[in-house]
């Protein structure tokens, strides 16, 4: 007769889902390499953000939820054989930084109504002068060797539109030469303005 007894340790429980959750994390971060801009901090409870705009009622952006379920063969992790714990964190990294990249287009998109700064294109089609357009109505910082500071963040059907364009006629080069000198002057003022307050 074969008597089994079934157990379970919190500290090993706590230690296998604190790596386990650091490889998940890891695979994301492989998978979706965005994510490295975001600084993470671990918090106990996640609440809703509030965010004020021009109108009285305050955006309020909910969690981003990821759920996603995992198939482990416990004879084979038994045995030895951690395959199937590989693949399952890798896939759940996917999954989880897919749903965090998701969340933060959408929540972006959200603030940008919110605070008035998003462009309606009005049904045209994607283009420099569309860009440029957009770039027009951005405050955009510089660092001190005069580089502009501006990371774009898009659905990935955006940014296949902004892969596929042709590149500038040198009218439209020029076009954005100027645009980014005149966004360098701002940059300046407004730099020169937060040293005087």
């Amino acid at each position: 007769m074969i008597r089994m007894v079934l157990f379970l340790l919190a500290e090993y429980e706590r230690s296998a889902n604190t790596v386990f959750g650091e490889a998940v994390d890891q695979f994301a971060l492989i998978h979706h390499p965005i994510l490295r801009e975001v600084q993470r901090r671990v918090v106990r409870d996640v609440r809703p953000s509030r965010i004020s705009g021009d109108s009285e009622e305050p955006l309020e952006l909910s969690p981003i939820e990821v759920r996603a379920e995992i198939v482990l063969d416990a004879r084979r992790i038994s045995e030895g054989d951690f395959g199937s714990v590989y693949l399952s964190a890798d896939t759940l990294g996917d999954a989880k930084g897919g749903a965090l990249v998701r969340g933060m287009v959408e929540h972006l998109g959200q603030i940008t109504e919110q605070t008035g700064n998003s462009l309606d294109a009005g049904g045209r089609p994607f283009s420099h002068d569309l860009f440029f357009e957009m770039l027009d109505a951005m405050d955009i910082d510089f660092d001190d060797d005069g580089q502009a500071q501006l990371q774009i963040l898009t659905t990935p059907e955006t940014g296949t539109k902004i892969a596929a364009l042709p590149p500038p006629t040198p009218e439209q080069q020029a076009h954005f030469d100027a645009l980014m000198a005149r966004k360098r002057q701002e940059h300046e003022g407004r730099r020169r303005t937060r040293r005087m307050e």
